[in-house]
């Protein structure tokens, strides 16, 4: 079995990684995997490494082609280059514009299985007529969608009338042995150190891009209103993006430059949250946050919005706190109330780290990918709506 991962570009951001991560787990003898990146990386410190699985980089920008008529005739030309090539049996789009593009191939290469990832929320991203017509289109070569939750895969088939029986939920997953080292307290005590956080200081983090939607904006007004109120508060901002200069301006602003760390883009993520001591996520839109179930694994307690699937990784008051979207009073309330009760945090985050080391682990979730393909290329029906059958014998 030939598997043919799409994503947009080689960099290091969530549906990317999570590409490259099934994709090497997937690999054996029996199934070969391959990453085709569509566009060209916008940075070069982020490049992400692909190991020993075959790679191809299309490296088209977007450009006038592709906004006239929606796709782009220099992807589709080298794409089907590397059908020809590789030969698969398997194609799956991983969020994004690969939805088109998964689509165009399954045409070029009829007798491949076609699979798109749905990421988000789609009726969050693709919200104009146009946009929904379109995906309609390419949606009809589309053998299965893969949502990352229930919440994003029931928005996914309201949204575009899609059949729901061809509509999967497999939740996101990472590999939860990175995170066995990483909670040694001695890692805590170095990175706090290499931070400037002092022991009683209470750092709150978020890892994301820093574009806008994110939510950083807001975590950055509670943190100054916090730190007038008195608290020791500390904020760990992880990512990179279009945002930033905007973010910092508004760090000059607060007055709080000395609290608010920038790291940029970090390929320890797991000795990096291992520093924090709340995690906090304030995105206006997501599907199911992989950096959620990395907090988890953390032993972190998480402040998030109620957006797509966040109420499948984090449960209210037992593994972390749930807001209201967009509800910043709530959110400034829940983060206060965590900043002073040290005891309720480590609690809270322990649970975090049992839930998400037996739901999230990204050996069940590839094993869960492996039955889907085996039951696209043999033609039996899928029957399955939700995860439940694929999780019987995990």
């Amino acid at each position: 079995m030939k598997i043919l991962h799409l994503i947009n570009r080689p960099q290091m951001r969530g549906a990317e990684m999570f590409a490259v991560r099934l994709a090497t787990r997937l690999q054996c003898d029996e199934v070969e995997n391959a990453i085709c990146s569509l566009y060209p990386p916008t940075g070069t410190n982020d490049y992400f490494e692909t190991g020993s699985l075959r790679t191809y980089e299309l490296n088209v920008s977007p450009g006038l082609m592709d906004r006239i008529f929606r796709v782009d005739p220099l992807v589709a030309l080298r794409l089907r280059r590397v059908l020809k090539d590789f030969e698969p049996d398997v194609i799956i789009g991983h969020g994004a514009d690969n939805l088109k593009y998964a689509s165009m191939a399954g045409y070029l290469r009829r007798s491949a299985r076609v699979i798109y990832k749905n990421i988000g929320t789609a009726s969050y991203w693709s919200n104009t007529r146009g946009r929904i017509w379109f995906n309609r289109l390419w949606l009809r070569n589309v053998d299965c969608s893969v949502s990352v939750s229930e919440n994003t895969r029931q928005d996914f088939i309201d949204h575009y009338s899609f059949d729901s029986a061809r509509a999967i939920y497999i939740p996101n997953a990472v590999e939860v042995e990175e995170f066995d080292e990483a909670s040694d307290p001695a890692v805590r005590r170095q990175m706090r150190s290499e931070l400037g956080i002092e022991d009683g200081n209470v750092a709150i983090g978020m890892v994301g891009s820093l574009s806008p939607g994110k939510g950083q904006d807001s975590l950055i007004r509670a943190a100054s209103l916090l730190i007038d109120k008195g608290l020791p508060v500390t904020l760990v901002l992880v990512g990179e993006g279009s945002e930033r200069e905007t973010l910092e301006n508004q760090v000059e602003a607060a007055g709080i430059g000395a609290c608010v760390h920038f790291l940029g883009l970090r390929k320890d993520i797991p000795r990096v949250l291992r520093g924090m001591d709340i995690f906090a996520l304030a995105s206006r839109s997501e599907g199911m946050p992989g950096v959620l179930i990395e907090a988890g694994l953390s032993a972190l307690p998480s402040v998030a919005y109620d957006v797509g699937g966040v109420t499948e990784i984090l449960t209210n008051g037992v593994t972390g706190m749930v807001v209201p979207s967009n509800d910043f009073q709530k959110l400034l309330v829940e983060l206060e109330g965590l900043v002073n009760r040290p005891e309720w945090r480590t609690q809270l985050g322990e649970q975090a780290r049992t839930l998400c080391r037996s739901r999230f682990d990204l050996n069940a979730v590839a094993n869960q990918y492996q039955q889907l393909f085996d039951q696209l290329l043999s033609g039996s029906p899928l029957g399955i709506t939700d995860s439940t059958a694929l999780n019987a014998d995990n």
